[in-house]
Protein backbone atom coordinates (compact mmCIF):
# COMPACT_ATOMS: atom_id res chain seq x y z
CA UNK A 1 0.00 0.00 0.00
CA UNK A 2 0.96 3.29 -0.47
CA UNK A 3 -0.36 7.10 0.69
CA UNK A 4 -1.46 9.09 -2.34
CA UNK A 5 -3.48 12.58 -2.62
CA UNK A 6 -6.38 12.65 -4.40
CA UNK A 7 -9.57 14.52 -4.47
CA UNK A 8 -8.14 17.00 -2.27
CA UNK A 9 -7.03 14.21 0.13
CA UNK A 10 -4.77 11.45 1.73
CA UNK A 11 -5.43 8.34 0.58
CA UNK A 12 -3.97 4.69 1.02
CA UNK A 13 -4.36 2.56 -2.44
CA UNK A 14 -2.74 -0.74 -3.54
CA UNK A 15 0.60 0.49 -5.85
CA UNK A 16 -0.69 -0.66 -8.85
CA UNK A 17 -3.35 1.92 -9.03
CA UNK A 18 -0.79 4.47 -9.16
CA UNK A 19 -0.72 6.42 -12.54
CA UNK A 20 1.75 8.91 -13.50
CA UNK A 21 1.48 12.28 -12.69
CA UNK A 22 -0.10 11.16 -8.92
CA UNK A 23 1.50 12.72 -5.74
CA UNK A 24 2.85 10.51 -3.35
CA UNK A 25 4.53 9.82 -0.30
CA UNK A 26 7.50 7.93 -0.51
CA UNK A 27 9.14 6.33 3.04
CA UNK A 28 10.56 3.43 4.45
CA UNK A 29 8.37 0.33 4.59
CA UNK A 30 8.05 -1.65 7.31
CA UNK A 31 9.05 -5.06 5.00
CA UNK A 32 12.07 -2.98 3.33
CA UNK A 33 9.98 -2.81 -0.24
CA UNK A 34 11.41 -1.41 -3.37
CA UNK A 35 9.81 1.59 -4.28
CA UNK A 36 6.37 0.90 -6.54
CA UNK A 37 7.97 3.30 -9.61
CA UNK A 38 9.54 5.53 -10.80
CA UNK A 39 9.03 8.66 -8.71
CA UNK A 40 10.37 12.41 -8.70
CA UNK A 41 10.63 13.73 -5.02
CA UNK A 42 9.61 16.79 -5.31
CA UNK A 43 9.31 17.86 -1.09
CA UNK A 44 11.97 16.19 1.30
CA UNK A 45 14.84 14.09 0.86
CA UNK A 46 16.04 10.18 0.87
CA UNK A 47 19.05 8.01 1.53
CA UNK A 48 17.89 5.09 -1.22
CA UNK A 49 19.87 1.40 -1.77
CA UNK A 50 19.95 1.28 -5.74
CA UNK A 51 22.36 -2.33 -5.86
CA UNK A 52 19.03 -3.64 -7.57
CA UNK A 53 19.70 -1.63 -10.51
CA UNK A 54 23.24 -0.33 -10.78
CA UNK A 55 24.81 -3.60 -8.71
CA UNK A 56 26.40 -0.81 -6.28
CA UNK A 57 25.96 -1.26 -2.89
CA UNK A 58 26.68 2.06 -1.73
CA UNK A 59 23.40 4.29 -1.00
CA UNK A 60 22.63 7.38 -2.32
CA UNK A 61 21.43 10.64 -1.20
CA UNK A 62 18.54 11.67 -3.29
CA UNK A 63 17.63 15.88 -3.05
CA UNK A 64 14.05 16.95 -4.57
CA UNK A 65 13.77 19.43 -6.98
CA UNK A 66 12.00 22.06 -4.70
CA UNK A 67 15.03 24.54 -4.88
CA UNK A 68 15.67 24.47 -8.65
CA UNK A 69 14.30 27.57 -10.39
CA UNK A 70 10.89 27.19 -11.61
CA UNK A 71 11.54 28.14 -14.96
CA UNK A 72 14.65 25.04 -15.26
CA UNK A 73 13.89 22.86 -17.68
CA UNK A 74 13.81 19.39 -16.18
CA UNK A 75 17.24 17.47 -16.91
CA UNK A 76 16.87 13.44 -15.88
CA UNK A 77 20.48 12.49 -17.31
CA UNK A 78 21.93 15.37 -15.19
CA UNK A 79 21.46 18.53 -12.92
CA UNK A 80 18.43 16.33 -11.85
CA UNK A 81 19.49 12.98 -11.64
CA UNK A 82 19.58 13.09 -7.92
CA UNK A 83 15.95 13.79 -7.30
CA UNK A 84 14.63 10.74 -9.38
CA UNK A 85 13.59 7.73 -7.65
CA UNK A 86 13.67 4.14 -9.54
CA UNK A 87 11.36 1.49 -9.30
CA UNK A 88 12.63 -1.63 -7.64
CA UNK A 89 15.55 0.45 -5.44
CA UNK A 90 15.06 0.28 -1.35
CA UNK A 91 14.37 3.97 0.53
CA UNK A 92 16.18 3.49 3.80
CA UNK A 93 15.71 6.91 5.41
CA UNK A 94 13.58 9.77 4.49
CA UNK A 95 14.12 13.29 5.96
CA UNK A 96 12.59 16.77 5.80
CA UNK A 97 14.05 20.32 5.20
CA UNK A 98 13.94 22.66 7.39
CA UNK A 99 9.73 24.00 8.52
CA UNK A 100 10.86 27.80 7.89
CA UNK A 101 11.98 27.18 4.23
CA UNK A 102 9.87 27.80 1.88
CA UNK A 103 8.26 24.44 0.12
CA UNK A 104 7.69 23.88 -3.93
CA UNK A 105 4.34 25.19 -5.19
CA UNK A 106 3.20 21.87 -5.89
CA UNK A 107 2.84 21.01 -2.05
CA UNK A 108 2.37 24.40 -0.49
CA UNK A 109 -1.10 23.42 -0.06
CA UNK A 110 -0.87 20.21 0.44
CA UNK A 111 -1.24 19.04 4.03
CA UNK A 112 1.52 16.62 5.39
CA UNK A 113 1.41 12.95 4.67
CA UNK A 114 -0.16 10.94 7.58
CA UNK A 115 3.18 8.55 7.20
CA UNK A 116 5.08 11.50 7.52
CA UNK A 117 7.06 10.50 4.08
CA UNK A 118 8.95 12.37 1.46
CA UNK A 119 6.40 14.09 -1.47
CA UNK A 120 6.96 12.57 -4.89
CA UNK A 121 5.30 12.91 -8.24
CA UNK A 122 4.57 9.03 -10.09
CA UNK A 123 6.48 9.85 -13.76
CA UNK A 124 6.37 6.21 -15.10
CA UNK A 125 4.68 2.76 -14.03
CA UNK A 126 5.08 -0.98 -15.10
CA UNK A 127 7.33 -2.29 -18.08
CA UNK A 128 8.19 1.74 -18.40
CA UNK A 129 10.08 1.72 -15.21
CA UNK A 130 13.92 1.28 -14.78
CA UNK A 131 12.99 -1.58 -13.13
CA UNK A 132 10.34 -2.84 -16.05
CA UNK A 133 12.37 -2.33 -19.23
CA UNK A 134 15.26 -4.22 -16.63
CA UNK A 135 13.17 -6.97 -16.40
CA UNK A 136 11.45 -7.05 -20.16
CA UNK A 137 14.90 -6.83 -21.58
CA UNK A 138 15.95 -10.02 -19.78
CA UNK A 139 12.76 -12.10 -20.68
CA UNK A 140 12.59 -10.87 -24.33
CA UNK A 141 16.37 -9.90 -25.08
CA UNK A 142 16.97 -12.70 -27.93
CA UNK A 143 15.53 -15.77 -29.58
CA UNK A 144 16.75 -18.69 -27.71
CA UNK A 145 18.28 -20.67 -29.78
CA UNK A 146 21.12 -23.29 -29.37
CA UNK A 147 24.55 -21.97 -29.87
CA UNK A 148 25.75 -25.05 -31.81
CA UNK A 149 22.76 -24.74 -34.47
CA UNK A 150 25.39 -23.88 -37.26
CA UNK A 151 28.51 -26.05 -36.02
CA UNK A 152 25.41 -28.92 -36.34
CA UNK A 153 24.40 -28.55 -39.50
CA UNK A 154 27.87 -28.35 -40.94
CA UNK A 155 28.84 -31.57 -39.24
CA UNK A 156 25.73 -33.07 -40.73
CA UNK A 157 25.94 -31.92 -43.87
CA UNK A 158 29.53 -33.72 -43.58
CA UNK A 159 28.19 -36.63 -42.52
CA UNK A 160 25.39 -36.74 -45.41
CA UNK A 161 27.88 -36.17 -48.41
CA UNK A 162 29.36 -39.97 -47.55
CA UNK A 163 26.07 -41.12 -46.82
CA UNK A 164 24.53 -39.95 -50.22
CA UNK A 165 28.15 -41.53 -51.75
CA UNK A 166 27.54 -44.83 -50.16
CA UNK A 167 23.77 -44.94 -50.60
CA UNK A 168 24.57 -44.25 -54.70
CA UNK A 169 27.32 -46.76 -55.14
CA UNK A 170 24.42 -49.35 -53.34
CA UNK A 171 21.72 -48.05 -55.50
CA UNK A 172 23.89 -48.78 -58.30
CA UNK A 173 25.72 -52.07 -57.79
CA UNK A 174 22.18 -53.38 -57.16
CA UNK A 175 20.62 -52.23 -60.04
CA UNK A 176 23.45 -53.85 -62.29
CA UNK A 177 22.64 -57.08 -60.22
CA UNK A 178 19.08 -56.91 -60.83
CA UNK A 179 17.89 -56.24 -56.97
CA UNK A 180 14.47 -56.01 -55.95
CA UNK A 181 14.25 -51.94 -56.08
CA UNK A 182 12.07 -51.44 -52.80
CA UNK A 183 14.62 -53.03 -50.80
CA UNK A 184 17.34 -51.18 -52.67
CA UNK A 185 15.43 -47.99 -51.81
CA UNK A 186 14.63 -49.23 -48.14
CA UNK A 187 18.65 -50.00 -47.70
CA UNK A 188 20.09 -46.35 -49.05
CA UNK A 189 17.04 -44.85 -46.72
CA UNK A 190 18.76 -47.13 -43.64
CA UNK A 191 22.49 -45.82 -44.65
CA UNK A 192 21.35 -42.01 -44.83
CA UNK A 193 19.75 -41.89 -41.61
CA UNK A 194 21.76 -44.16 -39.61
CA UNK A 195 24.92 -41.56 -40.61
CA UNK A 196 23.67 -39.30 -37.93
CA UNK A 197 24.15 -40.96 -34.66
CA UNK A 198 21.19 -41.05 -32.22
CA UNK A 199 23.20 -39.72 -29.15
CA UNK A 200 24.70 -36.68 -31.59
CA UNK A 201 21.89 -34.39 -29.43
CA UNK A 202 23.24 -35.21 -26.27
CA UNK A 203 26.92 -35.12 -27.63
CA UNK A 204 26.48 -31.62 -28.71
CA UNK A 205 25.44 -30.47 -25.71
CA UNK A 206 28.34 -32.22 -23.30
CA UNK A 207 30.30 -29.33 -23.40
CA UNK A 208 27.63 -26.57 -22.58
CA UNK A 209 26.50 -28.86 -19.59
CA UNK A 210 30.39 -29.69 -18.27
CA UNK A 211 30.53 -25.93 -18.76
CA UNK A 212 27.49 -25.75 -16.17
CA UNK A 213 28.67 -27.75 -13.67
CA UNK A 214 32.21 -26.02 -13.52
CA UNK A 215 30.82 -22.79 -13.20
CA UNK A 216 28.42 -24.49 -10.01
CA UNK A 217 31.10 -25.52 -8.54
CA UNK A 218 32.58 -21.78 -8.41
CA UNK A 219 28.81 -20.63 -7.36
CA UNK A 220 28.19 -19.16 -10.37
CA UNK A 221 24.55 -19.09 -11.26
CA UNK A 222 23.79 -19.25 -15.67
CA UNK A 223 20.37 -18.15 -16.85
CA UNK A 224 21.02 -18.77 -20.48
CA UNK A 225 23.45 -21.64 -20.83
CA UNK A 226 23.46 -21.51 -24.95
CA UNK A 227 25.74 -18.50 -24.59
CA UNK A 228 28.03 -20.13 -23.08
CA UNK A 229 29.76 -20.89 -26.46
CA UNK A 230 30.22 -17.61 -27.48
CA UNK A 231 32.70 -16.87 -24.73
CA UNK A 232 35.12 -18.93 -27.30
CA UNK A 233 35.01 -16.39 -29.59
CA UNK A 234 35.37 -13.38 -27.58
CA UNK A 235 38.55 -11.98 -28.00
CA UNK A 236 38.21 -8.59 -26.11
CA UNK A 237 38.20 -7.96 -22.24
CA UNK A 238 37.11 -4.44 -21.05
CA UNK A 239 37.76 -3.83 -17.45
CA UNK A 240 36.43 -0.81 -15.19
CA UNK A 241 39.17 0.35 -13.25
CA UNK A 242 37.41 1.65 -9.97
CA UNK A 243 36.69 -1.25 -7.16
CA UNK A 244 37.41 -4.06 -10.66
CA UNK A 245 41.16 -3.68 -11.06
CA UNK A 246 41.50 -1.54 -8.32
CA UNK A 247 39.65 -1.61 -5.08
CA UNK A 248 36.72 0.70 -3.44
CA UNK A 249 38.51 1.53 -0.64
CA UNK A 250 40.33 4.29 -0.93
CA UNK A 251 43.43 5.60 1.13
CA UNK A 252 44.27 8.80 1.79
CA UNK A 253 47.37 9.72 1.20
CA UNK A 254 47.27 13.55 2.45
CA UNK A 255 46.99 17.14 1.26
CA UNK A 256 49.03 18.61 -1.32
CA UNK A 257 49.79 21.95 -2.95
CA UNK A 258 49.39 24.23 0.32
CA UNK A 259 52.32 25.89 -0.61
CA UNK A 260 50.67 27.01 -3.75
CA UNK A 261 47.64 28.27 -1.32
CA UNK A 262 50.17 29.97 1.40
CA UNK A 263 53.52 31.79 0.56
CA UNK A 264 54.59 31.29 4.12
CA UNK A 265 54.52 27.54 3.63
CA UNK A 266 58.21 25.81 2.16
CA UNK A 267 57.14 23.04 -0.40
CA UNK A 268 59.59 21.03 -2.11
CA UNK A 269 59.45 21.46 -5.47
CA UNK A 270 60.21 18.90 -8.80
CA UNK A 271 62.52 20.24 -11.59
CA UNK A 272 58.63 21.10 -13.33
CA UNK A 273 58.00 23.60 -10.70
CA UNK A 274 55.60 20.97 -9.34
CA UNK A 275 55.20 20.87 -5.10
CA UNK A 276 55.23 17.18 -4.06
CA UNK A 277 55.44 17.81 -0.42
CA UNK A 278 52.11 16.28 0.92
CA UNK A 279 51.22 16.96 4.76
CA UNK A 280 48.47 15.05 6.83
CA UNK A 281 45.00 15.84 6.73
CA UNK A 282 44.88 16.82 10.10
CA UNK A 283 47.72 18.88 9.79
CA UNK A 284 46.24 21.04 6.87
CA UNK A 285 44.69 24.83 7.21
CA UNK A 286 41.30 25.11 9.28
CA UNK A 287 39.72 26.54 5.65
CA UNK A 288 41.29 22.71 3.83
CA UNK A 289 39.74 20.93 7.12
CA UNK A 290 36.47 22.67 6.79
CA UNK A 291 36.18 21.88 2.96
CA UNK A 292 36.99 18.64 3.68
CA UNK A 293 34.06 18.73 6.40
CA UNK A 294 31.21 20.30 4.42
CA UNK A 295 31.49 19.33 0.83
CA UNK A 296 30.39 15.65 0.71
CA UNK A 297 27.67 13.59 0.92
CA UNK A 298 27.35 11.41 3.88
CA UNK A 299 24.10 10.59 5.71
CA UNK A 300 23.77 9.27 9.32
CA UNK A 301 21.26 6.75 9.35
CA UNK A 302 18.33 6.12 12.20
CA UNK A 303 20.39 3.48 13.04
CA UNK A 304 24.02 5.27 13.65
CA UNK A 305 25.42 3.93 10.43
CA UNK A 306 26.82 6.23 8.14
CA UNK A 307 26.04 5.69 4.25
CA UNK A 308 27.74 7.10 1.14
CA UNK A 309 31.17 7.66 -1.10
CA UNK A 310 33.70 5.55 -0.23
CA UNK A 311 36.19 7.67 -0.93
CA UNK A 312 33.87 10.47 1.33
CA UNK A 313 34.15 7.98 4.34
CA UNK A 314 37.41 7.76 3.87
CA UNK A 315 38.35 11.30 3.98
CA UNK A 316 36.01 11.91 7.09
CA UNK A 317 38.06 9.11 8.88
CA UNK A 318 41.33 10.81 8.52
CA UNK A 319 40.18 14.24 9.43
CA UNK A 320 38.80 12.27 12.67
CA UNK A 321 35.18 14.39 12.18
CA UNK A 322 32.23 12.51 13.17
CA UNK A 323 28.98 12.91 11.57
CA UNK A 324 25.81 13.70 13.83
CA UNK A 325 21.82 14.00 12.82
CA UNK A 326 20.48 16.44 11.06
CA UNK A 327 24.00 17.20 8.80
CA UNK A 328 26.30 18.31 11.74
CA UNK A 329 29.74 17.62 11.75
CA UNK A 330 31.88 17.95 14.77
CA UNK A 331 35.85 17.34 15.54
CA UNK A 332 36.37 14.26 18.00
CA UNK A 333 39.74 14.56 18.93
CA UNK A 334 40.95 17.42 20.60
CA UNK A 335 44.26 16.99 20.39
CA UNK A 336 44.52 16.46 16.70
CA UNK A 337 43.96 18.93 13.50
CA UNK A 338 41.17 21.86 14.02
CA UNK A 339 38.76 22.11 16.30
CA UNK A 340 34.61 23.12 16.37
CA UNK A 341 31.75 22.24 14.48
CA UNK A 342 29.76 22.65 11.00
CA UNK A 343 26.11 22.31 10.02
CA UNK A 344 24.89 21.82 6.50
CA UNK A 345 22.41 23.99 5.20
CA UNK A 346 22.18 22.91 1.61
CA UNK A 347 23.92 20.71 -0.72
CA UNK A 348 24.68 20.87 -4.46
CA UNK A 349 25.64 16.99 -5.00
CA UNK A 350 27.85 15.87 -7.52
CA UNK A 351 27.69 15.95 -10.96
CA UNK A 352 30.06 13.96 -13.57
CA UNK A 353 28.88 16.68 -16.06
CA UNK A 354 30.32 19.09 -13.64
CA UNK A 355 32.83 17.46 -12.28
CA UNK A 356 32.62 18.85 -8.67
CA UNK A 357 30.36 19.23 -5.89
CA UNK A 358 29.78 21.84 -3.05
CA UNK A 359 28.05 22.61 0.03
CA UNK A 360 26.84 25.61 1.85
CA UNK A 361 27.53 25.27 5.57
CA UNK A 362 27.62 27.06 9.51
CA UNK A 363 30.99 26.49 10.80
CA UNK A 364 32.84 27.76 13.58
CA UNK A 365 36.53 26.17 14.02
CA UNK A 366 39.53 27.05 15.26
CA UNK A 367 43.27 25.77 14.23
CA UNK A 368 45.96 24.42 15.71
CA UNK A 369 47.48 27.78 15.69
CA UNK A 370 44.53 30.11 16.77
CA UNK A 371 43.35 30.94 13.70
CA UNK A 372 39.30 31.00 13.74
CA UNK A 373 36.78 30.98 11.14
CA UNK A 374 33.09 31.63 11.52
CA UNK A 375 30.26 32.07 9.60
CA UNK A 376 28.65 31.17 6.62
CA UNK A 377 31.33 28.65 4.53
CA UNK A 378 31.26 27.17 0.89
CA UNK A 379 32.77 24.05 0.25
CA UNK A 380 33.78 22.77 -3.02
CA UNK A 381 35.65 20.42 -4.49
CA UNK A 382 36.29 18.54 -7.41
CA UNK A 383 38.42 17.96 -10.56
CA UNK A 384 41.58 20.02 -10.85
CA UNK A 385 40.70 21.29 -13.86
CA UNK A 386 37.27 22.41 -13.28
CA UNK A 387 38.53 24.22 -10.30
CA UNK A 388 40.71 25.88 -11.84
CA UNK A 389 38.81 28.08 -13.80
CA UNK A 390 36.14 29.40 -10.65
CA UNK A 391 39.45 30.62 -8.32
CA UNK A 392 40.23 34.22 -7.63
CA UNK A 393 43.57 33.39 -8.57
CA UNK A 394 45.11 30.28 -9.58
CA UNK A 395 48.00 29.67 -8.58
CA UNK A 396 51.66 28.87 -10.38
CA UNK A 397 52.41 25.49 -10.95
CA UNK A 398 48.89 24.30 -9.98
CA UNK A 399 48.56 22.34 -13.43
CA UNK A 400 52.42 21.53 -12.81
CA UNK A 401 51.31 20.04 -9.16
CA UNK A 402 48.28 17.76 -9.77
CA UNK A 403 49.42 16.02 -12.40
CA UNK A 404 52.71 15.33 -10.74
CA UNK A 405 50.57 13.24 -8.37
CA UNK A 406 48.12 11.69 -11.12
CA UNK A 407 50.90 10.66 -13.26
CA UNK A 408 52.14 8.14 -9.85
CA UNK A 409 48.42 6.85 -9.82
CA UNK A 410 46.70 9.17 -7.30
CA UNK A 411 43.12 10.28 -7.16
CA UNK A 412 43.46 13.91 -7.08
CA UNK A 413 40.67 16.26 -5.98
CA UNK A 414 40.88 20.32 -5.74
CA UNK A 415 39.75 21.80 -2.91
CA UNK A 416 38.13 25.29 -2.31
CA UNK A 417 35.91 28.00 -0.72
CA UNK A 418 34.96 31.00 0.23
CA UNK A 419 32.84 33.17 3.37
CA UNK A 420 29.52 34.20 2.50
CA UNK A 421 29.26 36.23 5.70
CA UNK A 422 31.94 36.60 8.54
CA UNK A 423 30.79 36.09 12.39
CA UNK A 424 27.20 35.92 11.30
CA UNK A 425 24.79 33.08 10.18
CA UNK A 426 23.21 33.81 6.63
CA UNK A 427 19.44 32.71 7.02
CA UNK A 428 17.32 29.87 5.80
CA UNK A 429 15.11 31.91 3.30
CA UNK A 430 18.47 33.61 1.34
CA UNK A 431 20.17 29.61 1.23
CA UNK A 432 17.77 28.34 -0.34
CA UNK A 433 17.90 31.37 -2.89
CA UNK A 434 21.38 30.81 -4.02
CA UNK A 435 22.10 29.55 -7.30
CA UNK A 436 24.72 27.10 -7.98
CA UNK A 437 26.93 29.22 -10.37
CA UNK A 438 26.96 32.36 -7.74
CA UNK A 439 27.96 30.01 -5.03
CA UNK A 440 30.91 28.08 -7.09
CA UNK A 441 32.21 31.19 -8.15
CA UNK A 442 35.49 33.32 -6.46
CA UNK A 443 36.68 30.92 -4.88
CA UNK A 444 40.01 30.44 -3.00
CA UNK A 445 42.38 27.35 -3.62
CA UNK A 446 42.85 25.28 -0.05
CA UNK A 447 45.04 22.19 -1.62
CA UNK A 448 44.76 18.87 -3.49
CA UNK A 449 42.85 16.52 -1.70
CA UNK A 450 45.33 12.92 -2.86
CA UNK A 451 43.98 9.66 -2.57
CA UNK A 452 45.32 6.26 -3.88
CA UNK A 453 43.49 3.07 -4.48
CA UNK A 454 45.57 -0.06 -4.13
CA UNK A 455 45.05 -2.92 -7.14
CA UNK A 456 43.27 -5.89 -6.38
CA UNK A 457 45.56 -8.53 -5.51
CA UNK A 458 44.61 -11.12 -8.20
CA UNK A 459 44.17 -8.19 -11.01
CA UNK A 460 47.63 -8.30 -12.81
CA UNK A 461 47.38 -12.04 -12.87
CA UNK A 462 43.84 -12.19 -14.71
CA UNK A 463 45.41 -9.76 -16.83
CA UNK A 464 48.28 -11.32 -17.88
CA UNK A 465 46.23 -14.97 -18.06
CA UNK A 466 44.35 -12.55 -20.77
CA UNK A 467 47.18 -10.90 -22.62
CA UNK A 468 48.95 -14.40 -22.60
CA UNK A 469 45.24 -16.18 -24.52
CA UNK A 470 45.90 -13.45 -27.05
CA UNK A 471 43.01 -11.55 -25.98
CA UNK A 472 42.93 -7.78 -26.29
CA UNK A 473 42.16 -5.83 -22.56
CA UNK A 474 41.36 -2.31 -22.51
CA UNK A 475 40.59 -0.37 -19.54
CA UNK A 476 37.37 1.81 -19.40
CA UNK A 477 37.01 4.25 -16.77
CA UNK A 478 35.75 7.96 -15.93
CA UNK A 479 39.12 8.84 -13.95
CA UNK A 480 41.41 11.64 -15.18
CA UNK A 481 43.30 9.79 -18.01
CA UNK A 482 46.88 10.18 -16.09
CA UNK A 483 46.31 7.83 -13.65
CA UNK A 484 43.55 5.58 -15.65
CA UNK A 485 47.34 5.20 -17.56
CA UNK A 486 49.45 4.35 -14.60
CA UNK A 487 47.67 1.69 -13.34
CA UNK A 488 46.72 0.31 -17.09
CA UNK A 489 50.78 0.21 -16.99
CA UNK A 490 50.59 -1.12 -13.58
CA UNK A 491 48.20 -4.53 -14.41
CA UNK A 492 50.33 -4.31 -18.23
CA UNK A 493 47.39 -3.44 -20.14
CA UNK A 494 50.16 -1.11 -21.67
CA UNK A 495 53.23 -1.92 -22.37
CA UNK A 496 54.71 0.94 -24.72
CA UNK A 497 54.98 4.80 -24.48
CA UNK A 498 51.18 5.97 -24.00
CA UNK A 499 49.91 9.06 -26.18
CA UNK A 500 46.74 10.56 -24.69
CA UNK A 501 43.97 11.87 -27.20
CA UNK A 502 42.20 14.92 -25.35
CA UNK A 503 41.54 18.90 -25.79
CA UNK A 504 44.94 21.41 -25.40
CA UNK A 505 44.64 23.78 -22.52
CA UNK A 506 43.41 26.45 -24.89
CA UNK A 507 40.37 24.48 -26.50
CA UNK A 508 38.48 27.95 -27.30
CA UNK A 509 35.96 26.97 -30.10
CA UNK A 510 35.61 23.02 -28.14
CA UNK A 511 36.64 21.46 -31.25
CA UNK A 512 40.36 21.71 -30.76
CA UNK A 513 42.20 17.73 -29.97
CA UNK A 514 45.62 16.98 -29.61
CA UNK A 515 47.90 14.22 -28.80
CA UNK A 516 50.17 14.35 -26.13
CA UNK A 517 52.45 11.90 -23.79
CA UNK A 518 51.70 11.84 -20.01
CA UNK A 519 54.67 13.77 -19.21
CA UNK A 520 53.37 16.66 -21.66
CA UNK A 521 56.81 16.64 -23.74
CA UNK A 522 55.42 15.33 -26.90
CA UNK A 523 52.12 17.47 -28.21
CA UNK A 524 50.76 16.85 -31.85
CA UNK A 525 47.22 18.59 -33.25
CA UNK A 526 45.02 16.10 -34.13
CA UNK A 527 42.29 16.42 -37.27
CA UNK A 528 39.46 14.30 -36.19
CA UNK A 529 38.23 14.28 -40.33
CA UNK A 530 41.60 12.51 -40.96
CA UNK A 531 42.50 9.12 -40.44
CA UNK A 532 45.21 8.85 -38.06
CA UNK A 533 48.72 8.77 -38.16
CA UNK A 534 49.68 5.13 -39.18
CA UNK A 535 53.18 5.32 -37.44
CA UNK A 536 51.54 6.86 -33.93
CA UNK A 537 49.66 3.38 -34.07
CA UNK A 538 52.76 1.00 -34.96
CA UNK A 539 54.68 2.81 -32.58
CA UNK A 540 52.47 4.06 -29.14
CA UNK A 541 49.68 2.69 -27.19
CA UNK A 542 46.51 5.01 -27.06
CA UNK A 543 44.41 6.03 -24.21
CA UNK A 544 40.92 8.66 -25.54
CA UNK A 545 39.29 10.87 -23.53
CA UNK A 546 35.36 10.63 -24.08
CA UNK A 547 35.68 13.95 -25.03
CA UNK A 548 37.90 12.68 -28.00
CA UNK A 549 36.07 9.48 -28.89
CA UNK A 550 32.97 12.10 -29.67
CA UNK A 551 34.88 14.42 -31.97
CA UNK A 552 35.68 11.17 -33.81
CA UNK A 553 32.50 9.55 -34.24
CA UNK A 554 31.43 9.21 -38.03
CA UNK A 555 34.68 10.07 -39.04
CA UNK A 556 37.55 8.48 -41.10
CA UNK A 557 39.59 7.24 -38.37
CA UNK A 558 36.85 6.33 -36.27
CA UNK A 559 37.35 2.04 -36.79
CA UNK A 560 41.07 2.68 -36.51
CA UNK A 561 40.52 4.18 -33.21
CA UNK A 562 38.43 2.15 -31.34
CA UNK A 563 41.01 -0.89 -32.48
CA UNK A 564 43.46 0.67 -31.27
CA UNK A 565 42.80 2.48 -28.01
CA UNK A 566 43.69 0.71 -24.93
CA UNK A 567 42.36 3.04 -22.57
Amino acid sequence: DIWVFRLGKWTEIQTDALLPGDLVSVDRTKEDSGVACDMLLVEGTAIVNEAMLSGESTPLLKDSIQLRPSDAVLDPEGLDKNAFLWGGTKVLQVTHGNPEQEKPKLSSHVPTPPNNGAMAIVTKTGFETSQGSLVRTMIYSTERVSANNFEALLFILFLLIFAIAASWYVWDEGVRKDRKRSKLLLDCILIVTSVVPPELPMELSLAVNTSLAALSKLAIFCTEPFRIPYGGRIDVACFDKTGTLTGEDLVVEGIAGLGLADSNIVDTKEADGAHSTMVRVTEASIETQLVLATAHALVKLDEGDIVGDPMEKATLTSLDWGLGRNDILASKNKYSGAQGTVQIKRRFQFSSALKRQSSVAMVNGVSKTGKRVKGTFVGVKGAPETIMKMLVNVPTDYEETYKYFTRKGSRVLALAYKQLTVDSELGSGKINDLKREKVEADLTFAGFLVLHCPLKEDAKEAVQMLNESSHRVVMITGDNPLTAVHVAREVEIVDRDVLILDAPEDNVDGKKLVWKSVDDKISIPVDATKPIDAEILKTKDLCVTGYALAQFKDEAGWNSLLRHTWV
